[in-house]
């Protein structure tokens, strides 16, 4: 029988797991008995040790016979996510510079304490998250004999391409700029264009066509990306390009050096860039002329030139610490003030069009309220405690339990589904995988709105997409139209 993970990829992570947590006990021990003097070492430590851990983690599944398979499964975008989330952001209030720390604080002050609190949390989903997932691993293994299926992949890019691209640049795009809600299923719909990026560069093996045309589209939605100022679609862009590479290659050096030139420039340049130009003009969308471009550089080479302390602030690390948002929830809820996000999960069952009244199932705008204790039209911030914080704070460390057993059971029998379908070249698949990818990147997200709703719509929108792709081949062949390689 196969797996996700080869039996001895699982015999060497159990063995990671079993280390972090002897080295996790020590830590406690140590500071119960007073070898480790305060909080703030105790922080640094824990948190050190998850970098360290997943570092490990990583370097053991880059050697799994599954690991081009592995890139597209929520499990990597999880491991990888939870670096930056629950290792790398939160020691920016240690080694970060005096201005970062003081910006974090604007937002809500946090204490040795409290960061202490939050870095159990982290080590509880690591340790518990990946546990599961290797019994599981061990107990669901996939069939020896897979048959590969044939997949009319040009008309499945054809149909990819059509919906993502219409869905992204003459629905969310212009809705965006002219300040509407678009409805969130054309948001999940503009993910199908890394669908048709993957079927691109996969036909291109025969066709050197449409690998070039696989070139210039990456380009292209790098391109837009940085024109709306959106990290999101510049960097999913990137990396989901740079795994299909791998996938058909099997070159590793391509994906390190993508990732550390994407990484530079991240820190170095785009972070900072960005929220520049976000601020050069009040209520624009995206770069809408030469002269702010020109203005946004200007202002950060003097800056620079200048010497002035605001040069000095790490936007980058500031948008990788979620700690100043999670202080409130563990500090509300410790004091008896539990949050209530939890109880809409009944609404995701419920169309909005049959209940107007339907309440928003991301209440980022009225947490950061509650904390703020201020409200502002002009910039509502969605932003929140993350997936398991947010747990926390509904119902302590019992919830916290229950919802990284739920997480781990999606991120598993998603990616088990996405790897065997990919292993059957069943591309269709894709259409799903996509989507699931942000079951594992989201975990700075909410509950109910992410692994509530999104779940339930991301598979109907799947068996909905499936059904009119079914149809369209249907009549195609009929139509005696030859669309097959």
């Amino acid at each position: 029988m196969y797996r996700i993970l080869e039996q001895k990829t699982s015999t060497l992570l159990l063995g990671l797991l079993s280390v972090l947590l002897l080295f996790c006990f020590l830590f406690f021990f140590s500071f119960y008995h007073s070898l480790i003097p305060n909080y703030q070492n105790f922080n640094i430590a824990i948190l050190s040790s998850i970098i360290i851990y997943n570092i490990f983690y990583g370097m053991v599944v880059l050697y799994d016979k599954n690991i081009a398979y592995i890139l597209f499964s929520p499990i990597f975008w999880y491991k990888f996510i939870s670096t930056l989330f629950y290792g790398i952001g939160p020691l920016a209030y240690y080694f970060g510079s005096g201005i970062t720390i003081e910006v974090m604080n604007l937002y809500f002050f946090i204490t040795d304490q409290t960061l202490s609190k939050i870095a159990l949390i982290y080590i509880t989903v690591i340790c518990l998250t990946d546990f599961i997932i290797l019994i599981l691993n061990h107990s669901f293994p996939i069939p020896k004999k897979i048959a590969p299926k044939t997949i009319n992949k040009k008309l499945l890019l054809f149909y990819t391409l059509g919906v993502g691209l219409f869905s992204k640049y003459l629905v969310i795009f212009p809705s965006t700029y002219l300040g509407i809600n678009a409805p969130g299923i054309f948001h999940a719909l503009t993910t199908f264009i890394y669908a048709g990026i993957f079927l691109l560069y996969n036909i291109g093996q025969q066709n050197n066509s449409y690998k070039m045309f696989f070139y210039l589209l990456v380009f292209f939605e790098m391109v837009s990306s940085f024109l709306v100022l959106s990290k999101e679609y510049l960097y999913m862009s990137i990396i989901f390009a740079s795994f299909v590479v791998f996938f058909h290659n099997k070159n590793f050096k391509s994906i390190f050096i993508t990732g550390a030139i994407a990484g530079i420039l991240y820190i170095s340049v785009i972070q900072n860039l960005f929220i520049l130009l976000r601020n050069a003009e009040e209520g624009s969308y995206g770069i809408t002329s030469t002269t702010e471009l020109e203005s946004a550089f200007d202002t950060a080479k003097t800056l620079r030139n200048t010497g002035q302390e605001a040069i000095s602030f790490q936007a980058w690390w500031d948008r990788l610490s979620y700690v100043k948002y999670q202080g409130y929830a563990v500090e509300a809820y410790d004091m008896k003030y539990e949050g209530n996000t939890f109880q809409q999960f009944k609404y995701i069952f419920v169309p909005r069009i049959l209940y107007p009244e339907k309440p928003n199932l991301n209440p980022g705008g009225a947490y950061n309220s509650l904390v703020q204790n201020s409200f502002s039209e002009k910039n509502i911030n969605s932003t929140g405690p993350g997936l398991f914080v947010e747990a926390y704070w509904n119902g302590g460390w019992i919830y916290l339990i229950f919802t990284i057993i739920y997480f781990s059971f999606l991120l598993f029998f998603f990616s088990k589904i996405i790897i065997k379908n990919l292993k059957e070249k069943n591309y269709l698949i894709l259409m799903l995988a996509v989507n699931a990818i942000y079951v594992g990147r989201s975990i700075d997200d909410w509950f109910v709105g992410r692994y509530g709703g999104f779940i339930l719509n991301m598979i109907i929108l799947y068996l909905f997409s499936v059904f009119i792709y079914k149809g369209l081949e249907s009549i195609l062949k009929t139509s005696n139209m030859e669309l097959n390689e």
